[in-house]
């Protein structure tokens, strides 16, 4: 398999992150919009109850847009044409039927990584594409994360802050190492890592302790890839 990191561009200093905090989503758009794919017929991995605003164009650029979600919310889900409620590993979905699938914000709560992966290629045609963004596991937002679900405060936080989701988050694919691991024999050709800054992470602190997630993306977060919050990957099928 080729496997290729791409340089991190259009997101400025520090000082334009923190002002556009949802730039990220953008240029993950951009990304999936410039698929060929995208015209094609598209799966979305975990969609939720709705369209994200910042990939709304994806439905008119779609030849057909199906989706699945292992949550009853996507029964309201009024862009897709076809719908299973279910995780990707056990969704009826057709095989080898997809010119591109994608799971925004998704990959961190798979619990078990070689699975999605097998599920994941079997959903596309030879050359199609899968899309994934998701925190970097090596960001200090995922061990806080973590470590906040593990000692029980998760649930408690998230009734209090509708930011943040009461699922559990497992992490096992938020690596280019274990994305490499899991996919190995499963018929991809190419891979194609993304690091990208996000400065949205500070909103989960209470406000005493916001300097510390800002001095973070200052000093590092908007400046290393190592260090950057999210990792967007690109898979394509052979």
């Amino acid at each position: 398999m080729k496997v290729s990191y791409e340089p991190t561009v259009g997101f400025g200093d520090y000082a334009e992150q923190f002002c556009n905090r949802s730039a990220f989503q953008y240029r993950f758009a951009e990304m999936l919009l410039a698929e060929p794919g995208a015209r094609g017929r598209v799966l979305d991995v975990g969609c939720g109850g709705g369209m994200q605003p910042f990939l709304a164009p994806l439905t008119a650029l779609a030849a057909q847009l199906d989706g699945l979600d292992p949550s009853p919310v996507i029964l309201g889900h009024s862009d897709l044409v076809e719908r299973w409620h279910a995780p990707v590993e056990r969704a009826p979905f057709p095989r080898g039927a997809y010119d591109l699938a994608y799971a925004y914000n998704v990959v961190e709560h798979v619990p078990a990584a070689r699975p999605f992966f097998e599920a994941v290629r079997a959903a596309l045609k030879p050359g199609g594409v899968f899309w994934a963004l998701t925190p970097h596991a090596n960001h200090p937002f995922c061990k806080l994360s973590r470590a906040i679900e593990l000692i029980g405060l998760k649930k408690r936080m998230a009734a209090a802050n509708p930011g943040v989701n009461d699922y559990p988050a497992y992490y096992r694919l938020n690596r280019p190492r274990q994305v490499l691991r899991a996919v190995e024999g499963l018929g991809f050709d190419l891979a194609t890592f993304h690091f990208m800054p996000c400065a949205q992470w500070g909103t989960y602190f209470p406000r005493p302790l916001k300097v510390f997630p800002r001095l973070y993306d200052r000093l590092l977060g908007s400046r290393f890839r190592p260090f950057m919050l999210l990792l967007a990957y690109r898979l394509q099928a052979g």
